[in-house]
């Protein structure tokens, strides 16, 4: 279980408990009226939404910085950072599960956009060798320090700052294949190699991907944040690479102990029939 909490949402915002901390940040998808009013909520810290992608917080002297949460024996650690993001994403908590539920080591596993480690630590747990990809120094940093926190010193992690495509291209030269694959690409994003458009590049990638993949790989898991896409489109897309493999689709949610809940990204997962 994650140490997490939905504690109320609207007005495009949250209200989260991570561990000791409860914080509010802004979200684009919640737009019902919260349960309490927002400007009521009991909160260690607030992320307010200054425009043009800019942020910026205010703290309580309750709030506790860095802190930490935990899943299934892995910890993270967590920051207030200049953007609203602080380290996880907790609706990823049902993909982890299903990551760690399908893999068989020894194995060797891809994960592309590996952000600050939590997919690639999760299938390091179940015994899997992990190359982490992601383009932001300061986050495959901040993996590393994961990957410490939870006691996984000793696992074979490569972590490797580097622009997704540019990185599969080099593999394929290497002759490198993967039983697994895990993506979860930005809608935009900026590397070295220059710009990631999600509806120019995604396909060009995961054709590269099917290169060096294994002819019967284990599974491959695509996630997909803020690009409009529905379940279905992007189970579509892995069919259209990928038209051998059993795949499936749906959408990765957060619930209240109300009961009620915020949509956060849809996913497709592909396994070998």
């Amino acid at each position: 279980m994650l140490d997490y909490e939905l504690l109320d949402f609207g007005n495009c915002l949250k209200l989260e408990r991570f561990g000791p901390n409860i914080i509010a940040r802004p979200e684009k998808t919640a737009l019902k009226l919260p349960n309490i009013d927002s400007d009521l909520w009991t909160l260690d810290a607030r992320c307010v939404n200054k425009g043009q992608k800019s942020y910026q917080w205010h703290f309580e002297d309750s709030f506790k910085e860095p802190w930490r949460c935990t899943w299934n024996e892995l910890s993270f650690e967590l920051r207030a950072t200049i953007s609203n993001n602080i380290g996880i994403f907790p609706e990823q908590a049902a993909n982890w599960q299903w990551i760690s539920e399908h893999i068989s080591a020894p194995c060797k596993v891809l994960n592309l956009f590996g952000y600050t480690g939590a997919a690639s630590l999760v299938a390091a747990q179940q015994g899997a060798s992990v190359c982490h990809v992601d383009a932001s120094k300061s986050a495959v940093s901040w993996a590393r320090k994961n990957q410490l926190l939870s006691g996984l010193e000793s696992a074979p992690i490569r972590w490797i700052n580097d622009d997704a495509l540019s990185f599969v291209l080099r593999e394929q030269r290497r002759s490198s294949f993967y039983d697994a694959l895990i993506l979860d690409p930005p809608a935009f994003g900026k590397s070295s190699a220059g710009v990631f458009k999600f509806v120019d590049n995604i396909m060009p990638l995961l054709q590269a991907c099917q290169k060096i993949l294994v002819n019967k790989p284990q599974f491959i898991l695509l996630n997909c944040y803020a690009t409009g896409l529905n379940p279905e489109q992007a189970q579509d897309i892995l069919r259209s690479v990928f038209p051998s493999l059993n795949i499936s689709c749906g959408e990765l949610r957060l619930s209240t102990t109300q009961g009620r809940a915020l949509s956060c990204s849809v996913f497709a997962r592909a396994t070998s029939i």
